[in-house]
């Protein structure tokens, strides 16, 4: 859906020629019809369809979306958001177990946009830090409830985290 509306907002009305968005080599005169898009909240779907809107040179101001990747502003020139991006929240997580004296650290992340680039962002302050990684654990994003697979993978999960230093 969220693909879909960004490529609506593409459409330039003022072109009859199917309503498509011109391809252009100049666009320093070149105005959207939209100003800006707000959203999307998910960093996995706005690093889609900020690929879309960069085209076009649409703005996107998410609220929520806090993946590293999105700060690229060579691949991301539009993208803004208004919160901290994930590089301040790994940094301030690996802080704080270096100043509890935290000696060996599980890491849990989803299988998502924000989970991998987080755990990686956090493994590389942990090792700044000289913090050991005792065991990383990639889970599923999505969870059913009744699911047997959701209830194999925790309870891996719990049997690594007991095993753990």
């Amino acid at each position: 859906m969220a693909i879909k509306t960004a490529l609506k907002f593409m459409e330039d009305q003022r072109d009859s020629f199917e309503n498509c968005f011109p391809l252009r080599s100049d666009y320093s005169n070149y105005e959207s019809n939209v100003k800006a898009v707000i959203g999307e909240s998910y960093s996995e779907i706005s690093i889609a369809v900020a690929r879309l809107l960069t085209i076009a040179l649409i703005p996107q101001i998410s609220y929520s979306s806090t993946s590293e990747v999105l700060s690229t502003k060579s691949k991301f020139p539009s993208f803004l958001r208004t919160i901290p991006s994930d590089a301040h929240q790994t940094k301030a997580i690996a802080l704080l177990a270096v100043n509890e004296r935290w000696n060996s650290i599980g890491v849990i992340g989803s299988n998502d946009e924000y989970g991998k680039y987080g755990i990686e962002g956090f493994i590389d302050h942990a090792t700044k830090y000289k913090l050991c990684i005792a065991f990383k654990e990639i889970l599923p994003a999505l969870f059913s409830q009744n699911d047997t697979e959701t209830r194999s993978v925790l309870n891996n999960l719990m049997k690594t985290i007991d095993e753990s230093s």
